[in-house]
């Protein structure tokens, strides 16, 4: 048996969302380091980016990701 397994090359919702929310995340922490350390848009960022983490774990998980 030769089969030929299929790569997404990332091209999946869960690899899709992850890498979006982390961004996203990653950006609101930048915006909250460059402000006068305003640790309310720092907590924010980071809740992002563990949200992004849990999303694409999750959706991973219940079979949209590779």
């Amino acid at each position: 048996m030769n089969a030929k397994r299929h790569y997404s090359h990332g091209k999946t919702p869960a690899a899709i969302w992850g890498s979006v929310l982390a961004a996203v995340g990653f950006l609101v922490l930048a915006i909250g380091f460059v402000m006068p350390l305003d640790m309310t848009i720092i907590a924010v960022g980071a809740g992002i980016v563990l949200l992004a983490i849990v999303v694409g774990g999750t959706l991973h998980a219940t079979g949209f990701g590779q």
